[in-house]
Protein backbone atom coordinates (compact mmCIF):
# COMPACT_ATOMS: atom_id res chain seq x y z
CA UNK A 1 0.00 0.00 0.00
CA UNK A 2 3.29 2.34 0.62
CA UNK A 3 3.81 2.75 -3.32
CA UNK A 4 0.03 4.16 -4.11
CA UNK A 5 0.47 6.22 -0.78
CA UNK A 6 3.85 7.15 -2.50
CA UNK A 7 2.43 8.26 -5.41
CA UNK A 8 -0.32 10.25 -3.86
CA UNK A 9 1.74 12.33 -2.24
CA UNK A 10 4.17 13.08 -5.55
CA UNK A 11 0.96 14.13 -7.38
CA UNK A 12 0.09 16.35 -4.49
CA UNK A 13 3.20 17.48 -4.40
CA UNK A 14 3.46 18.37 -7.67
CA UNK A 15 0.13 20.05 -7.86
CA UNK A 16 1.64 22.63 -5.00
CA UNK A 17 4.35 22.96 -6.71
CA UNK A 18 2.75 23.97 -9.83
CA UNK A 19 -0.10 26.20 -7.92
CA UNK A 20 2.99 27.84 -6.29
CA UNK A 21 4.37 28.75 -9.28
CA UNK A 22 1.34 30.66 -10.98
CA UNK A 23 0.89 32.68 -7.73
CA UNK A 24 2.62 35.60 -8.48
CA UNK A 25 0.76 35.74 -12.57
CA UNK A 26 -2.63 35.41 -10.72
CA UNK A 27 -1.17 38.20 -8.44
CA UNK A 28 -0.32 40.46 -11.43
CA UNK A 29 -3.72 39.96 -12.95
CA UNK A 30 -5.94 40.66 -9.58
CA UNK A 31 -3.33 44.11 -9.36
CA UNK A 32 -4.25 45.00 -13.14
CA UNK A 33 -8.09 44.45 -12.16
CA UNK A 34 -7.71 46.93 -8.87
CA UNK A 35 -5.88 49.38 -11.50
CA UNK A 36 -9.37 49.18 -13.57
CA UNK A 37 -11.47 49.20 -10.83
CA UNK A 38 -9.35 53.29 -9.65
CA UNK A 39 -8.45 54.53 -12.92
CA UNK A 40 -11.88 53.46 -14.97
CA UNK A 41 -14.63 52.41 -12.27
CA UNK A 42 -14.90 49.16 -14.30
CA UNK A 43 -17.53 46.94 -13.02
CA UNK A 44 -15.89 43.51 -15.28
CA UNK A 45 -12.39 44.86 -13.41
CA UNK A 46 -13.98 44.38 -9.97
CA UNK A 47 -16.22 41.36 -10.71
CA UNK A 48 -13.02 40.23 -11.55
CA UNK A 49 -11.11 40.84 -8.41
CA UNK A 50 -13.94 39.46 -6.82
CA UNK A 51 -13.44 36.48 -8.28
CA UNK A 52 -9.97 36.01 -7.95
CA UNK A 53 -9.66 36.55 -4.13
CA UNK A 54 -12.42 34.32 -3.32
CA UNK A 55 -10.41 31.57 -5.71
CA UNK A 56 -7.40 32.69 -3.48
CA UNK A 57 -8.99 32.23 -0.02
CA UNK A 58 -10.16 28.78 -0.99
CA UNK A 59 -7.33 27.39 -2.65
CA UNK A 60 -4.77 29.08 -0.90
CA UNK A 61 -6.14 27.48 2.04
CA UNK A 62 -6.26 23.43 0.02
CA UNK A 63 -2.69 24.26 -0.67
CA UNK A 64 -1.49 25.19 2.56
CA UNK A 65 -0.82 28.97 2.07
CA UNK A 66 -3.05 29.84 5.38
CA UNK A 67 -1.20 33.28 4.95
CA UNK A 68 -2.57 33.81 1.38
CA UNK A 69 -6.27 32.57 2.28
CA UNK A 70 -6.58 34.59 5.34
CA UNK A 71 -5.53 37.85 3.55
CA UNK A 72 -7.62 36.77 0.46
CA UNK A 73 -10.27 36.47 2.79
CA UNK A 74 -10.29 39.90 4.39
CA UNK A 75 -9.64 41.38 0.53
CA UNK A 76 -12.93 39.46 -0.58
CA UNK A 77 -15.10 40.78 2.08
CA UNK A 78 -14.02 44.26 1.35
CA UNK A 79 -14.67 43.91 -2.22
CA UNK A 80 -18.19 42.56 -1.25
CA UNK A 81 -18.66 45.64 0.88
CA UNK A 82 -17.35 47.97 -1.93
CA UNK A 83 -19.29 46.56 -4.98
CA UNK A 84 -22.75 46.60 -2.57
CA UNK A 85 -21.81 50.08 -1.61
CA UNK A 86 -24.26 52.81 -2.49
CA UNK A 87 -22.72 56.32 -3.03
CA UNK A 88 -18.93 56.78 -2.62
CA UNK A 89 -17.16 54.41 -0.56
CA UNK A 90 -14.98 55.75 2.05
CA UNK A 91 -11.51 56.61 0.85
CA UNK A 92 -9.82 54.31 3.68
CA UNK A 93 -11.92 51.28 1.83
CA UNK A 94 -9.85 51.66 -1.77
CA UNK A 95 -6.77 52.59 0.39
CA UNK A 96 -7.01 49.17 2.55
CA UNK A 97 -8.14 47.16 -0.48
CA UNK A 98 -4.59 48.35 -2.04
CA UNK A 99 -2.49 47.29 0.85
CA UNK A 100 -4.43 43.52 0.86
CA UNK A 101 -3.36 43.18 -2.70
CA UNK A 102 0.11 44.24 -2.05
CA UNK A 103 0.31 41.84 1.43
CA UNK A 104 -0.77 38.83 -1.05
CA UNK A 105 2.31 40.17 -3.37
CA UNK A 106 4.39 40.20 -0.56
CA UNK A 107 3.32 36.66 1.03
CA UNK A 108 4.00 35.26 -1.99
CA UNK A 109 7.21 37.06 -2.35
CA UNK A 110 8.23 35.40 1.48
CA UNK A 111 6.19 32.13 1.37
CA UNK A 112 9.34 29.67 1.92
CA UNK A 113 7.21 26.11 2.12
CA UNK A 114 3.47 26.08 2.53
CA UNK A 115 2.12 23.58 4.91
CA UNK A 116 1.07 20.16 3.70
CA UNK A 117 -2.17 20.54 1.60
CA UNK A 118 -5.68 19.39 2.74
Amino acid sequence: MAPKNDKLQERLQKLQQEYTRKLPARIDGMEEAWRGVLEEGEPLALASLLHDAHGLNGSGAVYGYQNISAIARELEQLLLQLRDSSGEPDARLYERIGELIQALRNAVRLQDQPATPR
